[in-house]
């Protein structure tokens, strides 16, 4: 059981109240949207330098030192969310060749459920090819190509393409963008369906992406790929969500615009198949018939997005203060740890623990080690800092005085009965209630308003 100690339940109303009428320094650049394209967005939470690659297994020492600032800022125009841009190229594709990313990369169960479940949806009879951007080694076209469907992978990496091609999956080794979408057409190898594998951080241009993905769109070929949850993120303050694979994070009613614009239609969403954070998003390259309605996933997803205005800048200021709010939790915790000289151990090494880390600014002198029994991920480090990961048994030699779970911990590891826990879900509830609780204490109406829109996180 995760268990909030008292003392870090303690903020007050009065500092609450300070806190909300104080003037945000918001700053607004002349940058591009990378959803619409209009000039103009609104810098909101800087969570400093992160790691281009979060995931422990694809992360290396030269992804540590190639950290980029992590900015989070509102286009001014369609008020889509989404990350300052900082990358070159070089960094979108080591960001394009991080496999983990990748929802289905090596879970051959999942890939076959979704290879038969997307062939009896979309009717797919190999009128057209089934291409994968980030294909990898093709182990999910694989199961496409059992079915006697025709495929083509498209793959940065040279070293995986050659493994795909070796189990005799026609792979290009190349990024994906309008030249590459060009040549397909070129080459009668439209797709009826377009699988994009590969994080929105991996591209240089998402609407370059969505035009190149018409091309080789048949009419009626079906594209899906995968969104970060913008609802999580703004109702829940999981502002550990945010990382460089996540670059843009509309809201599906903003995709939705924006898709349109290029003769696609989103008819549903669903929650990614391992991605806890992400949405699969699928988008049809047909006129639309309004007489068929919305999938009822669909309209309860833009009926919750409505609900939680996620789409004004009041609620995105509120959850932005509340990031604030959150951080400085953490960072008091630390900071009496070390001025009393206490032992703090951190749980968890997931993606959105090493974006909290980072954000938070964890190192090795205030951090001890990290625990995680995740295989293959014991005896590393923890990108973007220098703590090492060990395992629960090692960890049982090694009491700390206090343990930070930056991911939800089941149980406590042998050695750490009676060791307070310190859950970062139950910080981001304690903001939440103080925050709607400032409500009933007379703070100034219009910004309590705004920090009390969420209710209570959910993971």
């Amino acid at each position: 059981m995760t268990t909030l100690t008292e003392p870090y339940q303690s903020f007050t109303l009065d500092s609450l109240a300070l806190r909300i009428q104080r003037t945000a320094q918001r700053s607004t650049v002349d940058t591009p949207c990378q959803l619409c394209g209009a000039i103009g967005v609104e810098r909101l939470l800087d969570l400093g330098p992160a790691p281009l690659v979060a995931c422990v297994g694809d992360a290396g020492p030269e992804d540590d030192e190639a950290r980029q600032e992590l900015r989070l800022v509102r286009c001014t125009t369609c008020g889509t969310l989404q990350l300052d841009d900082t990358l070159d190229t070089d960094a979108r594709h080591s960001i394009a060749t991080a496999v983990t990313d990748r929802s289905l990369a090596g879970r051959p169960d999942l890939a076959r459920r979704f290879c038969e479940d997307a062939i009896d949806r979309w009717d797919l009879r190999g009128r057209g090819h089934i291409v994968e951007v980030g294909s990898g080694t093709g182990s999910l076209l694989r199961f496409f190509r059992a079915w006697q469907l025709p495929v083509v992978g498209i793959e940065p990496d040279q070293r995986l393409t050659r493994y795909a091609r070796l189990r005799r999956i026609p792979t290009w080794r190349a990024t994906f963008d309008a030249a590459i979408a060009g040549r397909l057409a070129r080459a009668e190898m439209r797709a009826d369906l377009l699988i994009v594998s590969t994080p929105t951080g991996a591209f240089d241009d998402l609407r370059e992406m969505l035009a190149a993905a018409v091309t080789i769109l048949r009419t009626g070929g079906v594209m899906t790929m995968e969104v970060p949850d913008v609802l999580r993120l703004i109702e829940g303050t999981r502002f550990d969500d945010l990382c460089h694979a996540n670059r843009v994070i509309p809201s599906i009613g903003q995709l939705r615009r924006v898709a349109n614009t290029f003769g696609l239609d989103v008819v549903d969403v669903e929650h990614s198949e391992v991605i806890g954070d992400r949405l699969r998003v699928w988008l049809r390259r047909s006129p639309r018939d309004d007489a068929d309605g919305d999938h009822p996933r669909l309209q309860a997803r833009l009926e919750a997005e409505s609900a939680a205005e996620v789409h004004t800048p009041h609620a995105v200021a509120a959850f932005a203060r509340r990031a604030q709010l959150v951080r400085e939790q953490i960072l008091s915790l630390i900071g009496d740890c070390r001025r009393q000289d206490r032992t703090v151990a951190v749980y968890g090494s997931s993606v959105t623990a090493v974006a909290l880390a980072n954000a938070v600014g964890l190192t090795r002198p205030d951090v001890a080690y990290v625990v995680d029994d995740v295989n293959g991920q014991c005896g590393t480090t923890l990108p973007g800092t220098n703590i090492p990961i060990i395992s629960r048994d090692q960890a049982a030699d090694w009491r700390p005085d206090v343990v930070l779970a930056l991911d939800d911990l089941p149980d406590a590891s042998p050695g750490w009965e009676g060791v307070p826990v310190y859950a970062v879900t139950d910080l981001i509830d304690v903001v939440h209630r103080l925050t709607t609780a400032g409500h009933a204490a007379g703070v100034r109406a219009d910004r309590v308003r705004e920090l009390s829109r969420s209710g209570s996180p959910r993971r």
